[in-house]
C-alpha cells in the first residue's frame, strides 16, 4: 500500500512559483506569454513577438520592446518627438543660414527663383545633420543615422548598401 504524500497550498504555490531555471533563461513577462530575453536580440529573433535587430534593409529596429507595451509607446513618442524638434528647428535655422550665408533675401511663395532653389537644396543636408544630431542627443543615433541614410541614398544610390541593391534585383 502506497501512502501519498499531500502538500499544503502554501507549498504547491512554492514548488510552482521556485525558480529552476539557468541564471541566463529569459525572464518570464507579467504582461505578454512570450518570455524576455536576457541575451542579445538575435536569440528574440526567432521569436515574432520581438523584433530583430536589424530588418530586411539593414535598419536598426525603432523599439526593442514588445509592440504596444509601455516602453514601446515610449520610443515611438521619443522618435515623435525627435523628428518634430529637427523639422522646427531646420525651418528656423534654414533662412537666416540663407541670408546670412549667401545674402539671399525672400520666400518660397514671393521668390526670388533663387532663393527657392537655394532653400531646397541647403535645407535637406540641414535637415540631415539636425536629425543626426537630436537623436544621438536623444540615445537613438544609430537608429537615425540610418534614417539620414536611407534619405540621402534615394538621392545618391551609391549611398545604399549591398542588401538594398541585393533587395531590389529581384
Amino acid at each position: 500500500m502506497t501512502t501519498a504524500t499531500r502538500e499544503s497550498p502554501a507549498q504547491q504555490h512554492e514548488a510552482i512559483n521556485t525558480p529552476e531555471a539557468p541564471a541566463n533563461s529569459p525572464i518570464p513577462s507579467p504582461v505578454f506569454s512570450t518570455p524576455i530575453p536576457l541575451t542579445s536580440n538575435t536569440a528574440a529573433a526567432a521569436d515574432k513577438s520581438m523584433p530583430a535587430e536589424k530588418d530586411h534593409h539593414g535598419m536598426p529596429p525603432a523599439s526593442l520592446h514588445p509592440p504596444w507595451s509601455a516602453l514601446w509607446l515610449k520610443d515611438y513618442t521619443m522618435i515623435c518627438i525627435v523628428f518634430a524638434i529637427t523639422g522646427s528647428s531646420t525651418v528656423k535655422l534654414v533662412r537666416p543660414l540663407l541670408s546670412s550665408v549667401f545674402g539671399l533675401e525672400g520666400t518660397m511663395w514671393d521668390g526670388p527663383t533663387v532663393f527657392r532653389i537655394a532653400y531646397f537644396f541647403t535645407t535637406f543636408p540641414v535637415y540631415s545633420m539636425i536629425l543626426i544630431a537630436v537623436g544621438t542627443l536623444f540615445g537613438r543615433g544609430p537608429y537615425f543615422k540610418a534614417i539620414a541614410r536611407r534619405m540621402w541614398s534615394r538621392i545618391l544610390p551609391f549611398l545604399k548598401n549591398k542588401k538594398n541593391i541585393a533587395d531590389e534585383k529581384k
